[in-house]
């Protein structure tokens, strides 16, 4: 079983790598492994090979229960997300950050920029992060994401968010209302408020 971890890399700068080395040690705790220390093996990492100083790379980090199996430096291109596809996720289990996400993959809509996945009638996350909607002015993510993602647990324990069971029905409401505020949250974006145009519900 192999695990990723996706870095912010910038400048010669890893971001919030506490965050996520507190994901790597929460996973191989589930899994039984061993201890890696993210910071001495990235390091290591820079020693042969040349990256541009603006531009910004995904780290990727695989790695099983054992050791770290593999690091790659990829240049990070941001994907505009204005229509978003609606999937009912029942089936779909990813607690730990799988490298492969095959099962994701089969229920996204290739015909929108992103999709969102429901179980039990509840927003989990988007495919490529977490979510996070503006409710009486107060910032909310799901208490029951499909993957505890490390900025979705930065923002939490900073105060910024709260979890909370966010309904289709109430999301629905507030779009079709026009007083829907979302953002998706991941490592690359970190809190990023998105503009939605089209909502494709296919539940």
């Amino acid at each position: 079983m192999t695990l990723i971890e996706t870095i912010k890399f910038f400048n010669g700068n890893f971001f919030y790598l506490d965050f996520h080395q507190w994901r790597i040690d929460w996973s191989l705790e589930k899994l039984s492994g061993n201890k890696i220390k993210l910071f001495d093996v990235l390091s290591n990492s820079l020693k042969n090979i040349k990256l541009n100083s603006d531009e910004v790379y995904r780290c990727r980090v695989s790695y099983n229960k054992y050791q770290i199996v593999n690091i790659e430096y990829i240049k990070y291109i941001e994907k505009n997300i204005e229509t978003v596809a609606i999937i009912n996720a029942e089936k779909l289990e990813y607690n730990l950050k799988f490298a492969d996400r095959s099962e994701i993959n089969k229920l996204i809509n290739a015909h929108c920029d992103e999709t969102i996945f429901v179980k039990n009638n509840l927003l989990t996350d988007f495919s490529i992060g977490n979510i996070a909607i503006k409710y009486n002015d107060i910032w909310q993510t799901p208490t029951k994401p499909l993957l505890k993602g490390t900025t979705r647990e930065r923002y939490l324990r900073s105060g910024f968010l709260q979890e909370q069971d966010i309904s289709l029905n109430e999301f629905m409401n507030l779009f079709n209302n026009k007083n829907l505020e979302i953002a998706i949250i991941n490592s690359m974006l970190d809190f990023k408020q998105l503009k939605i145009k089209k909502l494709v519900n296919q539940i």
